[in-house]
């Protein structure tokens, strides 16, 4: 139970923070004070929040990030709907204007649906015409460079990134998702082993949508066709590695000729030729060896034909979304069964509104002139400084952490606090390439794309141009850490990248009640996006994060004692979830408890715990800053303590609702644990939380740190 305090203390009246208070006010249980917060402080603090929100129709599960997705989503509607919002910059209008126009003549393209039935399939069957001719070719070589520009993943996915060994530097990636289903038409490999499914469900599916969108001198014997291509396809799963096989563990350096020689029907030294500036000769390329040999022996073994089904099924499915039809449902039994196998399962019978799925073309086209519009509404420059000092404090709470941790020793310790240092930290939007204060900075990165009144052409010349993009601003280039990539601002997530030690934060997520901008109590401000910031930062020390240094470099920097050390806390993670039994907690919950994969999740589980014993530890140091102030309370809960309300603020961003086919598909697929799971591990592995709620055990279950 919450001791109740007689705190004197002023009250956050601000609007922003009356509807957090009220907001935390109805999440809480109706019988939050007869709970013990050390055994339940899920319920404590989410209880109310369950009763508040149902799981829509088209969803198996809700929570309160979903919830920000949303409202993020009907702002961003709202731009697509309106008029040019006015001059948003010192530079005369008429450049933004120019951006404005082009996104919404992308949207009311994609949004002319009796244009887009008119056309029906045709821009499809068109396009699969230009491919039957890329066929020609003695190699794979023209098809592939085909079907990547137009974004469909085949037998060959390259992209352009920096070096494991000198990430100053740019080299090839080549099928490094292979692993994770890419290039597979079915949710993964495991399902291609289910010959019954496979013939008389599935064959009969891609037969049906052959007949309906291939041209008509290639259509004749759409069944044998389909037949060809899914068995190549189930040879093609056989030989690709598993999705818990990491690229990173068995990726190998190769040069351009030494690959042609290995796999000469892929013509990969012409695929990269393809993309590449004419002025940059050919860089090495990171690959997996064992699976590029396999596949060249696959396809020698294979007809011609099977392999020419294969991909053009890939470009089918690519750009299924940007055709509509009478016969509007030709794709929706290939749908329907991927979302079967995956254990997909909702209430949800209509399609979803059209303006949802062009809203995602345009983010997915333009996404960096939608952001503009979006941060210009929802985030300011106080924003920005905020999101910046917590994350800083973040850190310096992590570099005075690292100098007390007593199994590390002076060399690993000096590396993991260089780590720290050398963390580039991104907020809210790029100001470089593009530049999203810059409207001709934006004009200039989306000239390629000509945004015409053809859905179909919009959104294949903006495929292609990013495909091109990637290889041209950055072969031959010293790696730009400025740069976002299509991590757009609008996006309600962040994230860590090990190969380039850097985290970012778009202005997306930073909304409430992650957000909520300098206004809200301290305790709250760390609490929430605090706890955020510091789930990412220690990323930069996980299962995959910890193989690289503050570089970016893949090298082993732990001594051997240490990382024995590590190896052992690693396991208090992987053992306390792997006991962990959760359960559905919608209103027709079955009450069967499931375990969670510990060993899958502790990556997640170890960032989760160990940000948020650096967020409070952030927490304390800028209080101590501030002269060790009683912070402002919050109007309903005058009774917490400054301590009880950072993590009240925590528990409120992880409170959600799921269903029991949500939860199984949750713990078969996401690599953290489920919300429960994260708000209960967590707390039990802070001893300020512990100490916070006056727990009979102060000791954590398991840290990190």
């Amino acid at each position: 139970m919450v001791a109740v305090k007689n705190i004197t203390r002023a009250l956050c009246t601000t609007p922003i923070c009356l509807r957090l208070a009220n907001d935390f006010v109805k999440n809480l249980s109706p019988q939050y004070k007869s709970i013990d917060p050390c055994t339940n402080f899920e319920e404590m603090v989410c209880g109310g929040w369950r009763l508040r929100h149902e799981i829509p129709a088209s969803q198996m599960a809700i929570d309160a990030i979903g919830l920000i997705r949303e409202e993020n989503e009907e702002v961003l509607h709202a731009i697509l709907e309106g008029p040019y919002p006015g001059d948003l910059s010192r530079n005369p209008p008429s450049t933004d204007k120019e951006n404005f126009e082009t996104m919404k003549l992308a949207y009311t393209t994609c949004m002319d649906e009796d244009g887009l039935r008119k056309l029906g399939v045709t821009p499809m069957t068109k396009l699969l015409d230009e491919l039957d001719g890329a066929f020609g070719s003695e190699d794979w070589s023209q098809s592939l460079v085909f079907a990547n520009l137009v974004g469909a993943t085949s037998l060959v996915s390259m992209y352009v990134a920096p070096d494991l060994d000198s990430p100053e530097k740019q080299v090839v990636y080549l099928n490094s998702e292979v692993g994770s289903g890419a290039g597979l038409s079915l949710p993964n490999r495991d399902f291609y082993t289910n010959t019954s499914m496979l013939m008389n469900e599935y064959v009969p599916i891609v037969a049906n949508i052959l007949q309906a969108v291939l041209p008509g001198n290639l259509s004749a014997d759409s069944a044998q066709q389909a037949r060809d291509l899914v068995r190549f396809e189930a040879d093609l799963a056989a030989i690709s590695p598993p999705a818990s096989a990491g690229f990173y563990d068995v990726a190998t350096r190769a040069s351009f000729s030494e690959a042609d020689a290995l796999a000469p029907r892929l013509g990969l030294s012409k695929v990269y030729t393809a993309f590449a500036p004419p002025d940059i000769p050919p860089v090495d390329l990171l690959w997996n060896r064992a699976y590029i040999g396999n596949l060249s022996q696959l396809l020698d073994a294979t007809s011609r034909s099977a392999i020419e089904g294969y991909i053009t099924w890939r470009v089918i499915l690519a750009t299924q979304s940007l055709v509509l039809s009478d016969d509007h449902n030709i794709f929706e039994p290939f749908n329907a069964l991927r979302n079967r196998l995956q254990g997909i399962v909702t209430t949800e019978t209509a399609p979803p509104p059209r303006w949802r799925t062009c809203l995602a073309s345009v983010l997915a086209n333009l996404g960096w002139i939608l952001s503009r519009f979006f941060t210009e509404r929802s985030f300011s420059q106080r924003d920005w400084d905020l999101a910046n000092q917590v994350i800083s404090d973040v850190r310096t709470a992590y570099v005075h952490k690292l100098n007390t941790v007593s199994w590390l020793d002076e060399p690993t310790r000096a590396k993991a606090i260089e780590k720290i240092h050398l963390l580039v930290q991104k907020v809210g939007y790029p100001t470089a390439n593009p530049n999203l204060t810059d409207p001709e900075s934006l004009r200039v990165y989306y000239a390629p794309v000509d945004i015409t009144s053809s859905h179909f052409d919009n959104t294949r010349q903006a495929r292609a141009s990013a495909m091109r993009r990637n290889f041209q601003q950055q072969l031959g280039k010293p790696t730009d850490r400025t740069s976002w990539g299509d991590f757009y601002a609008v996006i309600a997530n962040a994230y860590y990248a090990p190969d380039t030690n850097e985290v970012a934060f778009p202005a997306g997520i930073l909304q409430l009640p992650i957000f909520g901008g300098e206004d809200l109590p301290s305790a709250v401000k760390y609490g929430a996006f605090g706890a955020l910031a510091g789930h990412e930062v220690s990323h930069g020390f996980d299962k995959i994060g910890m193989h690289f240094d503050g570089t970016g470099r893949l090298v082993d920097w732990w001594s051997d004692g240490v990382l024995d050390e590590y190896k052992k806390r690693e396991r208090c993670f992987v053992e306390q979830f792997a006991n962990m039994t959760v359960y559905a907690n919608d209103k027709n919950a079955s009450g069967r408890g499931y375990p969670v994969d510990g060993l899958r999740t502790v990556g997640e589980n170890e960032a989760d715990s160990a940000g948020l014993v650096a967020a409070y530890d952030a927490w304390v140091l800028r209080r101590e800053l501030d002269g060790n102030k009683t912070g402002l309370g919050l109007p309903g809960l005058t009774e917490w303590t400054d301590e009880q309300l950072f993590f009240l603020a925590f528990g409120n961003i992880w409170c959600g609702v799921i269903s029991d086919d949500g939860l199984k598909l949750e713990l078969r697929q996401a690599g953290h644990a489920p919300n429960w799971g994260r708000i209960m591990g967590s707390t039990a592995n802070s001893r300020g939380f512990r100490e916070a709620f006056g727990c009979e055990v102060k000791e954590p279950v398991c840290t990190l740190w």
